[in-house]
């Protein structure tokens, strides 16, 4: 069996972005993660490159800021009234907030700057506009079930309800792409 649509899958990933170092407040990652391939779960150039994998393998790609989170949009760096947040005392320079996005969905907010009347924050992701190295391993393959199948579904629909948003589209990755089997020497 190999990672395509309609696929549970199970990953060992670790993400770091460049160029290094990472910053104190945006390590690196190493997460185990489980998801139905093909719904926009994962950045678009790593949810194409994992394709075809089979259980056991490892990929390392490092994919530019237009495949992994985005560029950085100045236009997402904004000032917040103090009395927009309950708790504005008590928050400082680096802390997260979570606020309500135009259509209710969950966004989060980086606090740069305690200013008189205001915050200045960031609603960009902490990597936007960097480079990002992935290495992901295959730790389990399945098919997924129709309730795993609809749930990915809704969440793919909900991510992608703007007229401006655009499911992700296929890149050609192969220059920064490297496969190796588990039972392989490294390419």
């Amino acid at each position: 069996m190999r990672i395509d649509s309609n696929i549970f899958v199970q990953l060992r990933l670790r993400s770091k972005p460049l160029p290094l170092p990472e910053t104190p407040e945006f390590p690196a990652m190493d997460e185990e993660i489980e998801y139905v391939h093909g719904y926009g779960f994962l950045v678009p150039g790593l949810d194409i490159a994992l394709r075809g994998l089979a259980l056991g393998d490892e990929l390392t790609l490092t994919l530019e800021a237009g495949q992994a989170h985005g560029p950085f949009d100045e236009d997402l760096v904004f000032d917040v009234d103090r009395s927009e947040f309950p708790n504005a005392d008590t928050l400082q320079a680096g802390d997260e907030v979570w606020a309500d996005g135009l259509e209710a969905e969950p966004i989060t907010l980086r606090v740069l700057e305690l200013r008189e009347g205001s915050l200045l924050v960031d609603a960009n992701h902490p990597w936007a506009g960097r480079s990002v190295c992935y290495t992901a391993n295959v730790l389990a393959l399945r098919e997924a079930t129709d309730a795993e199948i609809s749930a990915a579904a809704d969440h793919f629909d909900a991510a992608f309800t703007d007229e401006d948003d655009e499911a992700p589209q296929d890149v050609p990755l192969e220059p920064l792409v490297r496969l190796r089997r588990k039972d392989a020497s490294p390419a």
